[in-house]
C-alpha cells in the first residue's frame, strides 16, 4: 500500500549486496596487505642480517652493506600495492564506465 515502504525495502536489499562485496574485498585487501608486510619484513631482516654477516666477515664495508637496504626501500611501492589487487576488477569496470561517459557526445550542441 506504502509506495515508501517498498523504496526501503528495496534499498535495504540492494544495501545488504553491497555491504556483502564490501566485507568480502576488505577480507581479501586485508588478507593480502598482511602477507605483503610479512613477506616486506623477512626480506628486509634477511638483508640486513647477510649485509651485517659480510661487514662483520671484512667482506665488504658499512656502507656497501647499507645498498641493499636502500635498494629493498625502493622496491617497498610495489610491494604495498600488492594489497589493492582485490579491487582491480572493479576498477577497471568503473574507469571503462567512466571514459564511456567521457565519451559521449551530447544531443545538445551548447556551441550554437
Amino acid at each position: 500500500f506504502n509506495l515508501e515502504q517498498h523504496f526501503y525495502e528495496s534499498y535495504c536489499a540492494s544495501s545488504a549486496d553491497a555491504a556483502r562485496y564490501g566485507k568480502r574485498d576488505a577480507i581479501v585487501g586485508g588478507f593480502f596487505n598482511g602477507l605483503t608486510m610479512g613477506v616486506l619484513m623477512c626480506l628486509v631482516g634477511v638483508s640486513f642480517y647477510y649485509a651485517v654477516w659480510l661487514a662483520d666477515q671484512g667482506i665488504i664495508t658499512l656502507v656497501q652493506a647499507i645498498a641493499p637496504l636502500l635498494v629493498l626501500t625502493g622496491a617497498m611501492v610495489p610491494l604495498l600495492k600488492l594489497g589493492q589487487l582485490a579491487s582491480l576488477k572493479s576498477a577497471i569496470g568503473a574507469a571503462s564506465r567512466l571514459f564511456a561517459l567521457f565519451d559521449q557526445t551530447p544531443a545538445i550542441d551548447s556551441f550554437s
